[in-house]
């Protein structure tokens, strides 16, 4: 999910990247939760895309809106097959996908950047490396366990 369309528009190359290693996919922005629900079983993998930079100078960091209800229920549906990957901060990640089995943050919605992470996905480049951002109190209002603390 990113904020602009011409963002989302650019992870076509991170689209045409697994294609070419002979993947089926589809991008889809914005789906809600119900719609979620019902596609889900037809895929093998969901791979949420989240875009936001630091550098942007109009807009807020964290999600808002229906991008914010759709991350945080994304793991809803078909959690076990489910990779977040970062294309920005390394708050987003972390933030929306605290019980997500696989996470990627990449940092970066560059050309190089979706084609190193199709590579990484597909086992040709190994990922290695941990988040630059440590989460031991996790007290973000964005976490929706952050109310749930004895």
């Amino acid at each position: 999910t990113t904020a602009f369309d011409k963002t989302f528009q650019r992870f076509t190359i991170l689209q045409d990247e697994l294609r070419r290693r002979g993947f089926a996919v589809d991008l889809i922005r914005h789906i809600a939760p119900d719609e979620l629900a019902q596609v889900e079983p037809d895929y093998d993998c969901l791979l949420f895309c989240i875009e936001r930079q630091f550098h942007r100078m109009l807009g807020p960091m964290e999600l808002f809106g229906e991008d914010a209800r759709n991350l945080w229920s994304a793991c809803m549906y078909g959690r076990e097959k489910t990779v977040a990957v970062g294309f920005g901060s390394p708050y987003l990640v972390p933030n929306y996908f605290e019980t997500c089995p696989a996470a990627i943050n990449a940092y970066s919605v560059t050309p190089d950047v979706q084609r190193a992470v199709a590579a990484a996905l597909c086992g040709e480049i190994p990922m290695s490396g941990t988040s630059p951002v440590v989460f031991e109190d996790r007290t973000s209002i964005m976490n929706l366990n952050a109310f749930n603390k004895s």
